[in-house]
């Protein structure tokens, strides 16, 4: 078998010394098929490249809508209070719960309304009534698509008179 160069040193400061067996060199010889993929990834684990796709795109989404600072804070208190109001459900008073699953659920409503969006648990039933959605607030909208900021230029910029 041929063993790299970057395999044999990958190996060669964990290996114990003299040790060249069967074993290390099909260690080395799999450390170059990593190294060396010739079959993407996505073929490899389809399901966790989706899960791991999925999961940045919904954090990048998440980052859109809670942009305020306020509204960030609210959801940092708000977020475990509301998940340790429903874990406790199983081992509290039920009042005690409740009150901690809507104390955290009325913080993040809060932000939300500062923030001027809404709560993003509501947008899928706002969606499918066909009533109008803010998903994200119209202050934090790129210039491309924030009608706005196209007033605010258009109005700041010097006219000619003839």
């Amino acid at each position: 078998m041929a063993i790299s160069r970057l395999a044999h040193r990958r190996f060669r400061r964990h290996w114990p010394r003299g040790l060249h067996t069967y074993y290390y060199e099909l260690a080395c010889a799999a450390v170059d098929l990593l190294a060396r993929r010739k079959i993407p990834m996505a073929y490899n684990f389809p399901i966790a490249r989706r899960v791991i796709r999925w999961s940045r795109s919904a954090a990048r989404q998440w980052r859109l809508r809670h942009q305020h600072p306020v509204n960030f804070a609210l959801h940092l208190v708000g977020i475990p209070l509301a998940l340790a109001g429903l874990v406790s459900l199983a081992f509290l008073a039920w009042p005690y719960a409740l009150s901690a699953f809507c104390g955290g659920y009325l913080l993040q409503w809060i932000g939300h309304r500062i923030e001027g969006n809404d709560v993003g648990e509501l947008i899928p039933l706002k969606r499918w009534l066909g009533l109008s959605v803010v998903v994200i607030a119209p202050q934090y909208l790129p210039a491309a698509n924030n009608p706005h900021t196209h007033q605010q230029q258009e109005s700041t910029q010097p006219t000619e008179h003839s």
